[in-house]
């Protein structure tokens, strides 16, 4: 019975049939004709060509699209209002990219339900790569895990292209507050009688999971007293309305340089250049309690994988310049990069991490 064997070329020749190797058996009663196996290999070996001729073209066009990308301006799609921390990366992003890809680079704001709003609206686009959007933990970590009726998944929806930067959370208090350690804030939160408010900048953020992941880890007991977003948080915790918040450091810089608020720790595992003299969650004892503000580029799901290296190889590009990692490192953001896999890996394990805390701290799906 004669057999076929196919294979992948190691060569640039990726699509080669083996030889046959017949063993020179007939099938009975034939009058010479062959098996039918061996007919129905002579069958692959005809078809075989055809797909690989399909799969060239296929490559060949996405490759062919990618080198003419973009041929128009795209749109960066910012879940969230003018001014916000998120948008200023976005800007400083946008106007650099727009030099390197040779054309305009729209930034368009669509705020609401949390982000999800706008993260929505990329996860719908057309996957032709004119449409971006910035990623951040609470519409694309947290939201499958918190929100009952997401209108998109984001595993599934969005394409990560790069992660852009990372900002570690910090745990502040109000300078009124008797403890300028953890050690002692543990003490002060075991006497302090009628609670201790815990401003929770915007549900189901990452400064909000934040809290309550060191709520789990350290058994401390916090009222939390919600708000709309991270500005009037930490508005009514300089003020002295609330006790501690748990925030990025990009939007606290200033408010520590100025004394209206103290670091208990910083929520990573290397200590922050801006706060050198700020121990780690791990330094105090909570090495469990990790967690950062981050921000990325997404594009639909389906975009041309050329397009997506494309995108990544501009973005690295950015994050590399020395203006852009000046201005993000003055404010408490440590520029990252990466590949697109590295940053499908990174979401998927942030996703995790938070449906973990989300479960653990019996928060209830909105």
């Amino acid at each position: 019975m004669s057999k076929l064997n196919l294979y992948r070329s190691t060569t640039s020749d990726s699509c080669v049939p083996s030889p046959i190797a017949s063993s020179g058996a007939a099938v009975p009663g034939g009058n010479g004709a062959v098996s039918m196996a061996h007919d129905q290999g002579r069958r692959r070996l005809l078809r075989f060509p055809l797909m690989c001729a399909a799969l060239a073209a296929a490559v060949a066009a996405s490759t062919a699209w990618a080198a003419d990308y973009p041929a128009r301006p795209l749109r960066l799609v910012v879940p969230y209002a003018p001014g916000a921390g998120t948008d200023t990366v976005a800007r400083l992003v946008a106007t650099k990219l727009a030099r390197k890809l040779g054309q305009t680079i729209i930034v368009e704001n669509k705020a609401g339900a949390s982000g999800n709003i706008g993260t929505a609206d990329v996860a719908r686009a057309a996957p032709d790569g004119y449409t971006l959007g910035v990623a951040t933990p609470g519409p694309v970590s947290v939201g499958a895990s918190l929100y009952k009726h997401l209108p998109y998944d984001p595993l599934k929806d969005l394409q990560p292209v790069i992660l852009l930067n990372e900002s570690p959370v910090v745990m502040l208090v109000n300078p009124k507050v008797p403890a300028a350690s953890i050690s002692a804030f543990m003490k002060w939160a075991k006497t302090k009688s009628g609670g201790i408010n815990s401003a929770i900048a915007a549900t189901g953020s990452v400064n909000h999971l934040a809290t309550e992941l060191f709520k789990l880890e350290a058994g401390v007991d916090l009222y939390d007293v919600p708000y709309k977003g991270g500005a009037q948080a930490l508005m009514d915790t300089i003020a002295g309305q609330d006790d501690v918040l748990f925030i990025g450091l990009s939007s606290v810089v200033g408010a520590i340089s100025a004394k209206q608020l103290v670091p208990i720790f910083v929520a990573d595992k290397k200590r922050n250049p801006l706060l050198p003299n700020v121990p780690t969650s791990a330094e105090v004892g909570f090495p469990g309690v990790v967690a950062s503000a981050w921000n990325g580029i997404v594009v639909p799901r389906g975009t041309p994988p050329a397009i997506v290296e494309k995108l990544n190889h501009a973005l690295q590009w950015v994050l590399q310049q020395p203006d852009v990692r000046q201005s993000m490192s003055g404010q408490g953001i440590t520029p990252m990069g990466g590949s697109a896999s590295e940053f499908q890996t990174f979401l998927e394990a942030d996703a995790a991490k938070w449906k973990k805390v989300i479960a653990d701290a019996k928060i209830q799906q909105m």
